[in-house]
């Protein structure tokens, strides 16, 4: 059996044991949301890709974070137009 058939087999065998409906509902949303993600990302081009992936990266770098006031005033110009 390959990992993820072992990987798969271990959640369902997981689940079957929680009769939790809220941890439930819970791990289920967060699979749904990853699968869905998944899919978009897979419906992008090669260069939308990078791009996305650039900018994710760029987003932990300090320099490029804009304060809240600056967001909301830019946020504020473009739905006035």
């Amino acid at each position: 059996m390959n990992e993820s058939a072992n990987i798969k087999q271990d959640l369902l065998s997981l689940i079957s044991k929680v009769n939790n409906s809220n941890l439930l509902e819970l791990a289920y949303q967060i699979l749904s949301e990853s699968s869905t993600r998944i899919d978009l990302m897979n419906q992008l081009s090669a260069e939308q890709s990078n791009e996305l992936n650039q900018s994710i990266t760029e987003s932990f770098d300090e320099k490029n974070l804009v304060g809240l006031k600056d967001a909301k005033s830019s946020l504020d110009k473009w739905l006035k137009k």
